[in-house]
């Protein structure tokens, strides 16, 4: 299967690509920040940066994956970002096929 973890670099996103590449999925992980994933994660995921509150980087990076692990959690005071991220990621992946789970920070409210 072919993931894509969007929050990929952090704790329950990390885990999710470990997760994932140990069952023999090839994995996307993507992040904010290139350098944050590199740090974060082995070298068998591919990484790629991106926003998940922009539906067209959602759109984009989700092309040829079978689903989306939406793994993002927004930084202390910064709540809105959570939502915006959620509408990004269900705007993006509207017409796509792609499933979409969410885990972590989204999945909590």
């Amino acid at each position: 299967m072919r993931i894509l973890v969007s929050g990929a670099s952090g704790a329950v996103g990390s885990r999710v690509v470990h997760e994932a590449l140990s069952r023999g999925h090839e994995v996307t992980a993507v992040g904010r920040s290139l350098e944050r994933l590199t740090a974060a994660l082995p070298p068998s995921s591919t990484l790629r940066s991106g926003d998940a509150s922009s539906p067209d980087d959602v759109a984009a990076l989700s092309q040829g994956h079978d689903v989306v692990i939406s793994a993002t959690r927004p930084r202390p005071g910064q709540e809105d970002e959570l939502v915006q991220a959620a509408k990004g990621l269900l705007i993006g992946l509207a017409d796509t096929g792609v499933r979409l789970i969410l885990v972590g920070g989204a999945a909590s409210f």
